[in-house]
């Protein structure tokens, strides 16, 4: 604050605020869950360790959290749905003024374990006038924690649009994959067959094709052959030999091509069935309030750690989570 005296400016140096604790809880109605959060003294260590030196002392301070556990289940028959999952939320307590950060999991990994019964010897609570422990305000924290779940649990399902094949909650893409490429080659089994009849025709057309040829040209080899043994001369005779000549050696060559072309045809048919099956589409489902099972829904008070540490000629106080 600047107070002016004899026309100068006089600076008040302002007073540090200080926290008030308390060495207990706040009365919370008996219908209302309390528990408190496990210590994890490992996230402690690291802290105590860099600042050993100037650490003065510590106590243990509770903040009041609350702790949502729900069990949502999603079912449909489109896909033949029955998936179940258990959610655990541990927040903040927020304030006459604020909302629930649900979104801000303190403890993604909670289980029942973290959870005791009673707080930490010599441990202080932090309380403000701005907190609501009343059973009116918890039932509507409740209805937010139903809320928030049914706004933002979705499952999301993989499927194969052609095959209409979902893929399991739990299954690799590997397996996935594979299933779909079963369901492939056994809806296009019969075009499969009907390609390979399709090549061997034309296989069978070229056999019989060469074989015409060398039959026609040994009749014309013989004609040929017996003008020229009667001292004639026939020059339409010549020409009909070497185009049949020409023809069977056409013939040959795409014969020998037969492969190539029946490797071919069969690879381009197996592309096509390996694009199908890998096709991917992506559904979401939502649940409704009555798939939502409520296994949980408290305060818990939550443990941090004060240190006061000395820096020079001044002290401070730090706060480290130790949950």
């Amino acid at each position: 604050m600047t107070e002016t005296s004899g026309g100068k400016k006089v600076h008040r140096a302002r007073k540090t605020p200080t926290i008030v604790y308390s060495s207990l809880p706040p009365t919370v109605p008996s219908s209302i869950e309390i528990s408190y959060h496990a210590i994890d003294r490992s996230l402690l260590q690291p802290f105590e360790q860099s600042r050993k030196d100037v650490i003065v002392t510590s106590q243990i301070l509770y903040k009041p959290g609350i702790l949502a556990s729900a069990r949502i289940n999603f079912s449909g028959t489109r896909w033949n749905l029955r998936y179940e999952k258990e959610i655990t939320k541990v927040i903040l307590f927020p304030s006459k003024h604020q909302l629930c950060a649900w979104e801000k999991n303190l403890n993604p990994d909670w289980e029942y374990y973290d959870s005791r019964q009673d707080p930490e010897p010599m441990s202080m609570f932090f309380v403000e006038g701005t907190y609501d422990f009343s059973p009116e305000n918890f039932e509507s924290l409740q209805e937010d924690f139903i809320q928030y779940l049914l706004s933002n649990e979705t499952l999301k399902v993989e499927y194969n649009p052609f095959f209409k094949l979902d893929r399991k909650i739990d299954e690799s893409e590997e397996s996935f994959s594979n299933r779909c490429m079963e369901k492939a080659r056994e809806d296009f089994n019969p075009e499969m067959h009907q390609l390979e009849e399709t090549l061997q025709r034309l296989q069978d057309r070229l056999k019989q094709k060469l074989e015409k040829e060398v039959r026609e040209m040994g009749d014309d080899l013989a004609t040929l052959e017996n003008t020229r043994r009667s001292g004639g001369h026939d020059v339409q005779e010549e020409i009909d030999v070497h185009d049949s000549k020409t023809t069977i050696e056409d013939i040959k060559k795409e014969m020998g091509g037969f492969n190539e072309l029946r490797e071919s045809k069969m690879k381009e048919f197996q592309g096509n069935l390996t694009k199908v099956a890998q096709e991917r589409e992506t559904e979401s489902f939502r649940m409704n309030q009555s798939q939502i099972h409520l296994l949980r829904f408290g305060l818990i008070w939550l443990p941090y750690v004060e240190f006061v540490i000395q820096e020079e000629d001044s002290r401070r106080m730090e706060l480290v989570q130790s949950f």
